[in-house]
């Protein structure tokens, strides 16, 4: 096959949707349970136009940022209502300030023993990983500092049923901010 040609103004970006267990968790390939191996997806962004030699970050980030990042890069507005932001200020070093990122799943079949198909919503910090569940009256709830591994549910602990409030709450911040305008 024929690679194609890159002119000098390309902008490439690589990146995925979800990952994969692989055997995380005795599980294999992807589903309706959000461990870190499934939600931290890398994303390769090359720009030749930009300054410096590239770098690596931490940062929360969304797939909702590459559409904006796209139209910034190409210098165009973003549409009204369009989920997201841009990644270019980060990527040039500034401040980034999110600190809660919403990923949502809305499953097409039905497994893991629930009723019907998975719908759910995880919120993801720096430290901490919550997910709800529409029908079950249990959740997630793992402190990725002292748990990277994601192996003790916190959810029904009491001694962290505050913490699991305000990630509720915050949850919910961030469904709305996520809603259609």
């Amino acid at each position: 096959t024929q690679q194609p040609t890159l002119f000098p103004y390309t902008t490439l970006f690589r990146s995925s949707d979800h990952g994969d267990y692989f055997g995380d968790h005795q599980l294999l390939w992807k589903g309706p349970l959000h461990y870190q191996g499934v939600t931290r997806v890398p994303l390769i962004w090359f720009d030749p136009r930009a300054a410096g030699g590239g770098g690596c970050s931490d940062a929360l980030c969304s797939t909702l940022d590459i559409a904006p990042t796209v139209l910034e890069r190409a210098g165009c507005m973003p549409y009204n209502g369009i989920q997201g932001r841009s990644l270019m200020p980060l990527m040039a070093g500034q401040a980034w300030d999110r600190e809660a990122v919403l990923i949502e799943e809305e499953g097409q079949r039905v497994m893991f023993g629930f009723p019907a198909r998975t719908r759910m919503r995880t919120l993801q910090t720096a430290r901490w990983r919550l997910s709800v569940y529409e029908a079950a009256e249990w959740g997630e709830l793992y402190d990725l500092r002292e748990d990277p591994h994601e192996c003790h549910n916190l959810w029904a602990d009491p001694a962290h049923a505050e913490r699991r409030t305000a990630l509720m709450h915050e949850m919910l911040r961030q469904m709305i901010r996520c809603a259609d305008h």
